[in-house]
């Protein structure tokens, strides 16, 4: 994951050119003062499967919009609802 997109590797991928929201909480930790949620949205470009391995596959997504929130509670239901500030243009 990085601040224009993501890779994820999973078992039903995406059509290229679908668009897509991704959330990914990280718990607080002893090195972290708060918890962080990060919120991309953007599009599939590419899908990955591995002939080998028919269970999984993988996607490329660009991220139009990614936010960074701090301090939310992990569940907290307003995903993509504000509260943060913008990490990618």
């Amino acid at each position: 994951m990085s601040v224009r997109g993501a890779f994820v590797v999973t078992a039903v991928c995406p059509p290229v050119g679908a668009r897509i929201g991704l959330t990914v909480s990280i718990p607080e930790s002893p090195d972290a003062s708060d918890a962080l949620r990060i919120e991309l949205a953007g599009r599939v470009l590419r899908v990955e499967q591995d002939a080998t391995a028919l269970k999984d596959c993988g996607f490329a997504i660009q991220g139009d919009d990614v936010v960074l929130v701090r301090g939310h509670q992990i569940g907290d239901d307003d995903v993509f609802g504000g509260g943060g500030s913008s990490l990618g243009s």
